[in-house]
């Protein structure tokens, strides 16, 4: 990491330039090293000497032009990466990168996008579902009901968190919810939307399975 920390000091330079300039001097290095060979021979010829430097310039001119076509191509995974993860932080835009890839560059892609999707995920149960009893908390609830609603209360609830605890309260509002999600069943809407009360959704034919509980 230590060339990395010196090479990042030029901050006029992004990653991509970076690579591209150490590979241009890089593929120079022939080409200096002949001009320095012939000037330290003191040919004799300086026709001899123009055209070696000649044809040495354009095989390294050529060399450096699909030298930094190729890094630039392989470069691609890294600045794709950098990007989905910019959009998603900006606008929480889920990735779409590859993940069939077995090398770093597809690794890195591959795990970029495993990770988002499995922060997105956590971040929407965290949005939609209440903690403590894994029930859609109110704004779901509001967002998504339609119809009839009916709200539940556990009167009990802060007697309970004040006698034992706010965790024995919770798992109390926790099985009532258990129970009434199996009387109504599974096309129910049921949510926390207070600290003891529960609300539900009635689905077409509800109210009645509602009035024989």
């Amino acid at each position: 990491m230590r060339f990395y920390a010196w090479l990042s000091r030029a901050r006029w330079l992004n990653y991509r330039a970076k690579i591209m300039v150490m590979a241009f001097a890089g593929t120079h290095v022939p080409l200096i090293a002949l001009a320095g060979s012939y000037a330290a021979r003191g040919a004799t010829s300086r026709g001899e000497v123009i055209w070696a430097l000649g044809v040495a310039l354009a095989a390294t001119l050529a060399g450096t032009a699909a030298t930094l076509w190729v890094l630039d191509r392989l470069l691609q995974p890294v600045i794709a990466t950098s990007r989905a993860l910019r959009r998603y932080r900006e606008a929480r835009v889920l990735p779409d990168l590859p993940t069939d890839f077995a090398d770093e560059a597809g690794t890195l892609m591959a795990d970029a996008q495993r990770t988002v999707t499995q922060l997105d995920a956590a971040l929407l149960r965290l949005e939609r579902l209440d903690e403590a009893t894994g029930l859609l908390n109110r704004t779901a609830f509001l967002a998504e009901a339609e119809g009839p609603l009916c709200v539940l209360r556990l009167g009990n609830f802060s007697a309970l968190a004040e006698s034992f605890d706010r965790a024995t309260a919770t798992q109390a509002l926790g099985e009532l919810a258990a129970r009434v999600a199996r009387h109504l069943g599974p096309d129910a809407l049921l949510a926390r939307v207070g600290d003891g009360d529960l609300a539900f959704c009635l689905p077409e034919g509800g109210a009645r399975r509602c009035a024989t509980w």
